[in-house]
């Protein structure tokens, strides 16, 4: 198989390496919630050198996660995702900014016990930077669960976390 470049000029192995190539599954608990009331966890993935990398210009994050949320008042339950990435050695700064992936709301305080529960596919495309490029690039994952006051529950459960490049 001939890979070309947008221009029509044959890629050779030194120039897609790194491209498409997954550099890590997680399937740990790192980010996992289960509050009755709030709470916040994350999780640093493992650092990505600038050789693994090669020329890919993106790299992809795939999150699969169980998503839970019980309550029975009239409030709010909700779980909230963020990104952030990193050059080796310097700080995190967000690629996806804290986004509600799961909220229920009820507006009577009469409701039986409301349950809503699912399973949840994100796929997340970062540009790497010029520093990520050449110093290698960590992604952390956080999440944040809050549950309303009266019988609430708010819980993320991570299924896999799939780390790779992108061309």
């Amino acid at each position: 198989m001939v890979v070309n470049d947008t221009d029509g000029a044959v890629l050779y192995g030194a120039d897609i390496r790194g491209m498409g190539q997954i550099k890590e599954i997680y399937t740990g608990t790192g980010f996992d919630t289960d509050t009755t009331t709030s709470e916040n966890q994350d999780h640093e993935l493992t650092a990505i050198t600038s050789s693994e990398i090669g020329n890919a210009d993106y790299l992809v994050i795939e999150i699969s996660l169980f998503s839970e949320l019980q309550q029975d008042e009239a409030s709010e339950s909700n779980n909230k995702i963020q990104i952030q990435t990193k050059e080796v050695g310097g700080g995190y700064s967000d690629s996806l900014a804290e986004t509600n992936i799961h909220r229920i709301a009820c507006n009577s305080v009469s409701v039986p016990i409301y349950d809503d529960d699912m399973w949840l596919y994100m796929k997340w495309v970062h540009t790497l930077t010029a520093g990520e490029k050449s110093n290698g690039v960590q992604v952390k994952i956080l999440v944040e669960s809050n549950a309303s006051a009266t019988n609430g529950r708010a819980a993320i459960t991570n299924k896999q976390t799939i780390l790779s490049t992108g061309y």
